[in-house]
């Protein structure tokens, strides 16, 4: 299991369905039993395929929990620093124990960032940067920041 991919070329979206999928089962979901995992793709000076993985990890007191969001910024920042920029972005969320192709329909959701992942995701954005949100079951939205 990776957290970091540095490419030659843009991960397409079969390949980033494919990590997120992966990581599931990776996130310390105690409470709400709903793993959360993401991708983000970084920009450092002209080079652009910089990804990073994060995933949820929870406390029993949900105020001092990490979101999956937040566990692919951080570990931007420790390996290219302050001045890396998030380009994109994908993030799915499903109950913990399903698996792609199920038929609950939770497995259809696309789960979008929460407020405070977007303020996160905003600090370290470039203005063109996009989120996706990624069904279990592979579907998926868009939306800018």
């Amino acid at each position: 299991m990776t957290i970091f991919r540095e490419t030659d070329r843009p991960l397409t979206d079969d390949e980033i369905g494919d990590w997120l999928r992966d990581l599931r089962g990776k996130p310390y979901s105690i409470e709400s039993g709903f793993d959360v995992t993401s991708v983000f793709r970084a920009r450092l000076g002209v080079a652009d395929t910089f990804y990073f993985a994060g995933v949820n990890v929870e406390n029993p007191d949900h105020r001092v929990s990490t979101h999956g969001e937040e566990g692919a910024i951080a570990a931007m920042v420790v390996a290219l620093g302050r001045k890396a920029e998030l380009v994109e972005g994908w993030v799915m969320g499903a109950p913990r124990g399903l698996a792609r192709g199920t038929d609950n329909p939770l497995g259809n959701v696309e789960v979008s960032c929460c407020g405070k992942c977007r303020q996160q995701i905003a600090n370290f954005a470039s203005e063109d940067v996009v989120i996706h949100s990624v069904a279990l079951n592979g579907s998926a939205s868009t939306t800018t920041m």
